[in-house]
């Protein structure tokens, strides 16, 4: 169709009208789209590797998993080296406390938060509401010690029937 307006839409090809499709595309938030990786934390991360550093979760694994004996004992060595004295190398409970903090921070990485469990306190609790159509349902309900059923809607008896000729002193009792 050489010569055809290109926004004429009025027919298509095969003589129908042009309609819009039953389910639009979803269109995409403003933002990164849900599980992509940032590009700032892509591109470092790529930097980090192409300098070969070591990685920092490989590393603190590493930690967690070394002896603390023989990683106390490499902390002596290293200040000896340096420093020529053994003075300031950490002790052995500094290690322990060094690698509880390295599988603390692994943690996340590894295992998922667990659900915060919320407390509940049995008074604190809704009451449960029976609908006791007549056939005794409320009576086999296993309640508490002290606990009654509640009645809702009840037939009027003389004692909570209201007249009008009474006085109406604004309680409801």
């Amino acid at each position: 169709m050489a010569g055809a307006d290109l926004f004429d839409d009025d027919d298509a090809e095969d003589g129908e009208p042009a309609r819009a499709p039953a389910f639009p595309a979803a269109k995409r938030g403003p933002g990164r789209p849900k599980g992509s990786i940032n590009r700032k934390t892509e591109a470092a991360r790529r930097y980090y590797q192409a300098k070969g550093y070591r990685d920092p979760l490989a590393f603190l694994g590493e930690l967690v998993d070394a002896d603390p004996l023989e990683l106390t004992k490499w902390f002596r060595e290293q200040q000896l080296k340096i420093f020529g004295s053994a003075e300031g190398a950490p002790s052995l409970a500094e290690v322990a406390s060094m690698q509880v903090k390295a599988a603390a921070e692994l943690m996340p990485f590894l295992h998922g938060k667990m659900p915060i469990r919320v407390e509940t306190d049995d008074d604190k609790a809704l009451p449960i509401l029976v609908v006791d159509l007549g056939g005794g349902q409320a009576a086999a309900l296993p309640f508490q010690a002290g606990d009654k059923p509640m009645s809702i809607g009840a037939p009027e008896t003389a004692e909570n029937s209201h007249s009008d000729d009474e006085e109406d002193d604004g309680s409801h009792g």
